[in-house]
């Protein structure tokens, strides 16, 4: 498993990561998979980033609540930050997780027998 991808809010270093425990919690929590969750993101579905976001903070936080991360997300824009900024730092946690694509370093062969 990749390392966690790094990101301020709430005036605290954070770390964003999706383990398959959280992907499922998310699923359930959403009643789609996770391929429609984030292409609500896309669409900038700011509740679909509210969950995506509790799912990627839950592995530091157990106690972390939904609730709790809408404050978050509001305190970081009302500090000047953008949706942007938290749909780059998901998607680079999503990739680094091995969710989409590849995370960095992974790159493997290719498997074919030359004829």
């Amino acid at each position: 498993m990749t390392a966690p991808v790094e990101f301020t809010l709430g005036g605290r270093l954070r770390r964003l990561k999706f383990t398959i425990v959280e992907i499922k919690a998310l699923e359930g929590r959403l009643g789609k998979p996770v391929g429609d969750v984030f292409g609500d993101l896309a669409k900038l579905s700011i509740t679909g980033l509210q969950h995506v976001l509790w799912a990627a903070l839950r592995h530091e936080d157990r106690k972390l609540r939904f609730d709790d991360v809408e404050m978050l997300i509001q305190g970081h824009i009302d500090g000047g930050g953008s949706l942007s900024e938290f749909l780059y730092a998901i998607n680079d946690a999503a990739v680094a997780s091995g969710l989409f694509g590849r995370a960095a370093g992974t790159e493997s062969e290719p498997t074919t027998t030359p004829a």
